[in-house]
């Protein structure tokens, strides 16, 4: 949680702040320089997520519930460089809501 006395705002507003992708194959989510939190979202079914660019699954994956309150996960690093986030779903059908946080 942010700390007493701290808010984020979303990213830069040239940047994709919100997205919703279907992943029913791998998806790679470039996240912004200035991203330091996320807010995750699944819909539809099980959407398991990996942050290493390794390729998440089952076995290899944060998992995030549909039906289930929003994932709030602070990245834990300085907006310094641009990094990735992998997602897909653990069947056809579903989508992960993103919203990045400054």
């Amino acid at each position: 949680m942010p700390r007493p006395g701290h808010t984020h705002t979303l990213v830069a507003s040239t940047a994709n702040a919100y997205q919703r992708i279907g992943v029913d194959t791998a998806q790679t989510i470039t996240l912004e320089r200035d991203c330091v939190a996320l807010l995750l979202a699944a819909e539809g079914q099980k959407i398991y997520i990996q942050f290493d660019d390794s390729t998440p699954s089952a076995t290899n994956g944060l998992p995030v519930v549909a039906a289930a309150q929003p994932i709030y996960a602070p990245l834990g690093r300085l907006a310094n460089a641009n990094s990735t986030l992998k997602a897909i779903g653990a069947i056809a059908g579903g989508f992960l809501h993103v919203t990045q946080l400054a």
